[in-house]
């Protein structure tokens, strides 16, 4: 049903609709520092139930089976402060998810004829065995945010060039996987995309185990040095951020 223009409730459902896309791409530390807003209670822990209950940012494995099992092509922007996957890491999450990875570096490349040329022929030869996910990594420390940006477009061409011609022997989506520093950067990659992307933050890609994992109640009870503390490898992961400041 369609808003009432005379009223101003449409206002306040595009509101909390725009409010939710950033929430995608926050990291959990972020939700501590809610408390140190002008943000009130209320509102803060709307956020928090939105961001740990309904959306997908405890790993990857959660976030591919909840977002991309549907038959329209999904065109997803991940960011992480985790190591980004190998292949073996990607054979065993597609067995578990009954879909085919194809990942490789975007660094890999050195012409935008040898990138589409790879998509098309990955695409190509996958002969609707499975849905497959063109799994394209990178680290943001090293990429040039232009260059992020310009692959993301020759992919999304490419696929939809595809999807045209009736090329697509298998259901595809193209995902990007950016590792980001914890430290700010001078960089010119955005972690939020427009449509047709969609753009998540998921801190750690890999499950982690009950008493590692950050929670709804952890931030709620907690500084953001005690969630640091509560989970030894991702103070490892930060300790490399931190020396090279």
């Amino acid at each position: 049903k369609a808003a009432d223009p005379e009223s101003d409730k449409w206002k306040d459902e595009v509101l909390k609709a725009c409010k939710q896309l950033l929430l995608q791409t926050a990291t959990s530390d972020s939700l501590v520092r809610l408390k140190k807003t002008a943000i009130n209670e209320r509102e803060q822990k709307d956020l928090m139930e939105v961001y740990f209950c309904l959306q997908q940012h405890s790993c990857l494995y959660d976030f591919v089976d909840a977002e991309l099992q549907g038959e329209k092509t999904q065109f997803v922007q991940i960011t992480t402060h985790d190591t980004l996957p190998s292949s073996v890491q990607y054979e065993e999450l597609g067995r578990k998810l009954k879909v085919k990875f194809f990942p490789f570096f975007l660094q890999e490349f050195d012409t935008e004829a040898e990138f589409t040329g790879k998509i098309c022929s990955t695409i190509l030869e996958a002969r609707g065995k499975a849905p497959l996910i063109l799994a394209i990594q990178c680290d943001a420390l090293l990429t040039d945010g232009g260059l992020i940006a310009c692959a993301r477009h020759l992919t999304c061409d490419t696929v939809k060039k595809l999807k045209e011609e009736e090329c697509l022997l298998a259901q595809v989506h193209a995902l990007y996987i950016i590792r980001i520093p914890r430290r700010h950067i001078n960089s010119t990659f955005n972690g939020f995309q427009a449509k047709p992307w969609i753009s998540f933050h998921i801190d750690y890609l890999c499950p982690q185990k009950d008493e590692a994992r950050v929670t709804k109640q952890m931030i709620e009870d907690s500084s953001l040095a005690m969630v640091f503390k509560m989970n030894s490898r991702r103070l490892c992961n930060i300790i490399p951020d931190a020396l090279s400041m």
